[in-house]
């Protein structure tokens, strides 16, 4: 009985070190833009991109909120952050 119970733990020990860094697998999308200014923003939360809208997300790269005001350009999608 006690190798049995030696053995299984010593194969949780091994199942354990391996699967250390298992939550590296299940990462966040990110979403990334460059500002008017040209500074990049990464976002966890998927933008609009169909219309003009003022709406605030957190910044991965600079660690607070922000608020985006996203409008249609001509060519492209313009956004401004504060």
């Amino acid at each position: 009985m006690g190798a049995l119970v030696l053995i299984v733990s010593r194969v949780l020990l091994v199942l354990a070190v391996l699967n250390w860094n298992c939550a590296s697998i299940l990462t966040v999308p990110m979403y990334s833009i460059i500002d008017d200014h040209g500074k990049p923003h990464e976002y966890t939360q998927e933008l609009p991109q169909n219309e003009s809208v003022t709406t605030v997300k957190y910044c991965k790269i600079h660690s607070k909120y922000e608020q985006l005001t996203i409008k249609q350009g001509k060519k492209a999608v313009i956004y401004s952050i504060k």
